[in-house]
């Protein structure tokens, strides 16, 4: 293995950690020590790529946000039909969470802590963005294909 891949394996490593954490235990239940175990590594070797906890925590809601938004995407691009890519979006979207995990009561618990943390705060509208592009990439196929008019 190579010195970048291992180091972006460990790196990775870290964050998954961090999002499994993160849907087991919430916000406030997720130490950085914890992960660090969880991750197999030395806490100092954590710190050295995620300074802080919300670093790492936001790296972990972006990591989870990419695995539901791709689960999204995926499912939806199969779909002609306008009304059933309403239903089934919204059908796939709760799905997806529900699979993930805990994701919602996570969410909930990450906007409860955002006002708190500047670097939360700061990731919300990249979270909701993210969303709201797989939507308005939706809406654009359906128009090309002559689906629907907007």
């Amino acid at each position: 293995m190579t010195g970048a891949t291992a180091t972006e394996s460990t790196r990775d490593q870290i964050i998954h950690a961090a999002a499994d954490s993160l849907l087991e235990n919430g916000y406030s239940g997720t130490s950085v020590r914890s992960i660090a175990s969880k991750a197999g590594v030395a806490i100092g070797n954590l710190q050295y790529w995620f300074p802080t906890k919300s670093e790492l925590l936001v790296e972990a809601w972006r990591y989870l946000t990419a695995k539901s938004v791709e689960e999204l995407r995926r499912t939806l691009n199969q779909l002609t039909d306008p009304l059933e890519v309403l239903e089934v979006g919204v059908e796939s979207l709760w799905d997806s969470l529900r699979r993930l995990g805990d994701v919602q009561l996570a969410a909930f618990d990450l906007l409860v802590q955002a006002p708190r943390t500047e670097r939360l705060r700061a990731y919300l509208p990249e979270l909701f963005t993210r969303y709201r592009e797989v939507i308005q990439e939706q809406l654009d196929r359906l128009e090309e294909d002559g689906r629907i008019r907007l």
